[in-house]
């Protein structure tokens, strides 16, 4: 079988290139999630600061380039 093209690299000087926790499985993800919703405690951010954001998964709501 010939091989047509080669896997984009996942790490990149030891980082992930989607993220710290982007093979963190997904039900994992939403369970926290929904539990950081319900704790009242929990101070919620919804952008992260974007002069201290280095990876950002809220590109839209992040004034950050």
């Amino acid at each position: 079988m010939k091989r047509t093209a080669n896997p984009l690299p996942l790490k990149v000087n030891g980082e992930n290139l989607f993220g710290p926790d982007a093979f963190e499985p997904v039900e994992r993800k939403v369970a926290g999630w929904i539990e950081d919703l319900l704790n009242p405690d929990k101070e919620i951010t919804l952008a992260p600061d974007p002069k201290s954001c280095t990876y950002c998964p809220f590109k839209v709501a992040c004034d950050r380039e």
